[in-house]
């Protein structure tokens, strides 16, 4: 009988070797760590040991912390000598104890009465906060705590973007009366799963890099994290055991829970909304339903207010009615019941921000979902809720490339859809610049005609809309042309249709234009050698973006959506010269994927004609999300771009 005692114990141990604070993460004896893998990483810091103990208790959940840092430099020193831990309501942080180690050994420990709380932070919960005493650089930190919360129904541990860690750890663990899923993201792990007295998961990487700073990718969505949820409960009712799932058990929950949400409206609002449909569609008699939804999107756009926040008052749809204004999901409602009250056919897509989440389609994730885009398929139409500037069809770059749940009312299928950016053409930078070059006063003027259409557009819709006055506008206009070419004045700047800037009712779709006319002078733009004059024409397109990187690529490529540049350059010969020849002006490159698609093209030709040099350039973009197996096809037309604003026209006198 003591042997199967003992036995029972040992596999207790031998499972559960954390206790449920998981203390012995931090050692019984401090020392410094020596190890070759730290001095090869050229950063600021090396994290050594990043493990993390999550642990279901039957009415709580504990999340405990452990990390030890070796500093390198007096900025990884910033970084790292203070934690700032928040603290949810109705939470409490236990078990800190901190510590440094100087290089010669020497042990600091932290002094309780520098253990600070900030209580009641920007009204959401407390923050608790120490600094490391004796942290000095070249030493090394070690700290742990444990965060005790209410039992929340789903977390997300992350690791550092900024440093290299060379050894994390991440357990789950739960009780009987909960089935916890988890998944591990970005980088590869080695983990298992137990399955006695209790359950627990468990992942363990090594050598994570920091995420480098590269061009045209997503850094943040791409960093290594382990999201956990609860996806159901076991309890006791008057019918005995029950197991219920939660919401975000799988998206079919998800599903089910949004349709409540988004779709299902009290009799009050819907009476409000009916009123204002009378005034806006019926007494005006529009029947084509194509008019009536633009007459919604304007009259919901002009009349209510997109506000930042989740207050119940910016969310719930009768508030939104009475205060007129609400956050998206609340504007997102609004334009769901006036839809199902004229009884249009629309979609909802819910998706995020690809710089800050992918969405997974494969794990239901209670962080993926923060943002709402409106389909109505039968007319092509896409609405965006959370911002008072955007125009019919227009999707912000932020949103399009990624996956979005799609919500309609076939609610037992499950599906997404990659959020769409316009064609190219739809999404144009139109600059049109005569140049004349002034020899005697070694100036040069230029003549601009430009407009934008869609996204761009949609910008210069930004600048008027949310401007307080004539002068911010002016400003910020000029701002699309000051950083063109270095110290030239805009002397002229005249507005096409001035009238229409900042109205998003002048515009059904991504056709509309936001056109300006300017002159600027320029001293910069040639270099006069007597008998010859070296013309920087290249530079009049401004400066250009840069792959000249012979660095490996790590990350996906992401565009911030489809778009194209259209620009006509034309430089008036001056009386005595003759156009000698080139260099670097006529580029042409075109990046097709290997199903022949064309992805992305720089083209510019010069010819002469009358007196005048004429240079047309074509560049455009035809797709988001971009394997990084193409990244020397692609970086070879963002270089044409940046080879062009080289480029130099030579002139010599006849």
């Amino acid at each position: 009988m003591y042997t199967k005692t003992y036995l029972i114990v040992f596999l207790i141990l031998f499972l559960y070797g954390v206790d449920s604070k998981g203390q012995n993460f931090y050692r019984e004896s401090a020392n410094f760590i020596e190890k070759k893998a730290i001095e090869k990483w050229n950063t600021n810091a090396v994290i050594i040991e990043d493990n993390r103990l999550i642990n279901y208790g039957s009415n709580f959940r504990e999340i405990t912390r452990h990390k030890i840092v070796h500093i390198k430099n007096a900025e990884g020193l910033s970084d790292n000598n203070k934690v700032i831990i928040y603290v949810p309501d109705q939470s409490e942080v236990t078990g800190i104890r901190v510590r440094s180690i100087s290089p010669d050994g020497k042990i600091s420990n932290i002094n309780d009465e520098n253990i600070k709380l900030k209580e009641n932070y920007k009204g959401d919960g407390n923050l608790q906060m120490f600094a490391v005493e004796g942290a000095e650089v070249g030493g090394q930190i070690e700290f742990i705590y444990t965060l005790k919360t209410p039992v929340f129904y789903a977390g997300k541990e992350s690791f550092s973007q900024s440093y290299p860690t060379l050894k994390a750890f991440v357990e789950i663990r739960w009780k009987d009366k909960y089935d916890v899923h988890s998944k591990a993201y970005n980088w590869d792990f080695e983990g298992d799963n137990l399955s006695f007295l209790g359950q627990s998961s468990k992942y363990t990487f090594t050598n994570i890099p920091p995420i480098k700073e590269e061009k045209y990718s997503t850094p943040d969505s791409k960093g290594v994290f382990v999201e956990y949820k609860i996806k159901s409960i076991e309890y006791y009712s008057t019918k005995g055991l029950v197991k219920s799932e939660t919401v975000f058990a799988s998206y079919s929950n998800w599903v089910r829970f949004q349709k409540d949400q988004l779709f299902e409206h009290n009799a009050t609002a819907e009476r409000k909304v009916n009123s204002i449909i009378k005034k806006i569609i019926k007494k005006p008699g529009i029947e084509d339903e194509r008019e009536k939804i633009i007459t919604i999107h304007n009259y919901i756009k002009q009349n209510f207010f997109f506000e930042y926040g989740y207050e119940d008052e910016l969310t719930d749809v009768i508030s939104v009615l009475k205060n007129k204004s609400g956050n998206d999901e609340g504007l997102t409602k609004l334009f769901s019941l006036f839809f199902t009250e004229l009884d249009i056919d629309f979609q909802i897509l819910m998706t995020s921000n690809k710089y800050d989440v992918l969405i997974d389609p494969d794990y239901c994730s209670p962080y993926a979902f923060d943002d709402y885009i409106i389909y109505i398929k039968k007319h092509d139409i896409y609405i965006y809720p959370g911002q008072n500037s955007s125009q019919i069809n227009h999707i912000p770059s932020w949103l399009v490339g990624n996956n979005a749940l799609v919500l309609d009312q076939n609610w037992d299928t499950q599906r997404f859809v990659e959020v769409p950016s316009q064609d190219p053409e739809k999404n144009k930078t139109f600059l049109k610049m005569a140049v004349t070059l002034h020899i005697d006063q070694n100036t040069s003027s230029i003549e601009i005609d430009a407009f934008g259409t869609g996204e761009i557009a949609h910008d210069y819709n930004d600048d008027y809309y949310y401007s307080e006055s004539e002068e911010e506008r002016k400003e910020n206009i000029e701002g699309y042309l000051n950083w063109r070419i270095e110290g030239a004045t805009i002397e002229t700047l005249d507005i096409v249709e001035k009238e229409k800037w900042g109205d998003i009712t002048t515009c059904e779709d991504y056709e509309c234009k936001r056109a300006f006319s300017a002159s600027m002078t320029a001293s910069s733009l040639f270099d006069n050698m007597g008998d010859k004059i070296l013309v920087n024409i290249g530079t009049i397109i401004g400066p250009q973006s840069e792959l000249y990187s012979e660095n490996e690529r790590v990350l996906p490529i992401t565009n911030s959506y489809n778009k194209s540049y259209q620009f006509e350059i034309r430089l008036t010969i001056p009386d005595g010269y003759k156009y000698a020849g080139q260099e670097n002006v006529e580029i042409d490159n075109l990046f097709k994927n290997e199903e022949g698609e064309e992805i992305a093209g720089f083209k510019s030709i010069l010819k002469e004609e009358k007196g005048e040099i004429i240079i047309e350039i074509y560049e455009f973009y035809n797709q988001v999300n971009i394997d990084k197996k193409y990244y020397e096809d692609f970086r070879t037309i963002i270089n044409s771009a940046a080879d062009f604003n080289k480029a130099i026209i030579l002139l010599e006198k006849i």
